[in-house]
């Protein structure tokens, strides 16, 4: 965002969202979006997405995680 001068506001309508579903996907707050839609809102934004599939530790029940930390780094 910083690199293309756009807001929030910017970059959701850019890519078709609402600028409080970006914000939830900036935080990594994804439980609301299917992986259809999370996978093309996270292409559109110019990201990679890899999906790794492992067992959940014996002490920890099966979670899905999200690292949304990519897209606060520069292009470049």
């Amino acid at each position: 965002m910083k690199g293309e001068g756009l807001s929030q506001r910017g970059v959701a309508e850019r890519i078709g969202l609402h600028p409080t579903d970006l914000s939830k996907l900036m935080n990594g707050t994804v439980g609301e979006f299917s992986q259809e839609r999370l996978q093309r809102a996270l292409n559109q934004l110019g990201c990679e997405v890899e999906i790794t599939v492992r067992r959940a530790d014996k002490d920890r029940s099966a979670t899905t995680h999200v690292d949304s930390s990519g897209l606060m780094e520069p292009v470049g």
